[in-house]
């Protein structure tokens, strides 16, 4: 048995570097199942803690007149922002970090994980994937430029691709189908091919200004579903000084997983990266 021993010893190392070997070479658990809850905790300990408390966690003692009044008339009473409206007009999240710059992700690729905070979201695997999160972007540019490529994108997606803006990846169609402007509000058919499938919907994007520096976008999903079976946003552009800007964005998804439950998160995940990306890029293109 004495002269096993180093033959076993061998082969418990070698059994316990191959068992963690994909961890330490993707840098994350490549099962989806088994990535944490809330994407900020992936990365940067302590200071990703610190930035969700003080950015996405704390609640403001009380919420802009201009922003009450629209909680009151838009979002309360629309069903499809239900989720929406506990978590920014009943709790008062994400009011504080309107004026701090250092809440929102600054394009840095490493970083943009812990810019993201998710609040809710459905773990039992046979049910469809559902969540609620929000993503913070601050932007070395005025929020009108911001906000430029997202009303041409709803107004005139032909318009938008023309200048060299950037959608959400195997986007085919997003199209205007009122032919109204943002402030008047859009009706829109959106489709993008993914993997073996379409994802899209109908839905409807009505721009609000609340002050000479604060705009407010509500947007939400009515029919023509594909995939996804349900689908609100609340977005918040934000002046800061020196002609800079930041934008909080609050969403509401539902996707059929359609016994794919760890495929359907992950690419809910993608998605919501993919469009800080761009938006980010769109905002800072020459």
């Amino acid at each position: 048995m004495a002269a096993n021993l180093p033959k076993l010893l061998m082969l418990t190392v070698l059994t316990g570097l191959l068992s963690c070997g994909p961890k330490t070479t993707t840098g994350r658990n490549a099962d989806p199942s088994q990535w944490p809850e809330d994407p900020s905790t992936q990365s940067g300990g302590q200071e990703s803690k610190e930035l969700s408390s003080r950015c996405f966690q704390k609640a403001a003692s009380k919420i802009p007149p201009s922003l009450q009044t629209l909680c009151e008339n838009e979002i309360k009473n629309n069903p499809a922002f239900s989720k929406l409206h506990a978590v920014l007009c009943i709790d008062k999240k994400l009011i504080s970090s309107l004026s701090d710059a250092s809440c929102g992700w600054d394009g840095n690729p490493e970083s943009l994980n812990r810019f993201i905070h998710v609040y809710e979201m459905e773990s039992d695997k046979q049910k469809d994937y559902q969540d609620v999160h929000a993503s913070i972007i601050s932007v070395p540019v005025a929020i009108e430029r911001f906000m430029k490529p997202l009303r041409l994108a709803f107004e005139n997606y032909d318009e938008f691709k023309s200048q060299g803006f950037q959608w959400l990846s195997g986007t085919r169609e997003h199209r205007n189908l009122s032919g109204t402007t943002w402030e008047q509000g859009v009706r829109y058919r959106f489709r993008a091919n993914k993997d073996l499938y379409d994802i899209g919907y109908q839905g409807t994007n009505t721009l609000y200004t609340l002050d000479e520096n604060t705009f407010v976008h509500l947007n939400y999903a009515t029919d023509d579903f594909a995939r996804i079976l349900s689908f609100s946003q609340v977005v918040i552009y934000q002046s800061l000084p020196n002609d800079k800007g930041i934008a909080i964005k609050l969403e509401y998804r539902k996707v059929s997983s359609q016994g794919l439950y760890d495929r359907a998160k992950k690419s809910a995940m993608d998605m919501a990266r993919e469009l800080m990306e761009k938006g980010y890029r769109n905002a800072t293109k020459p």
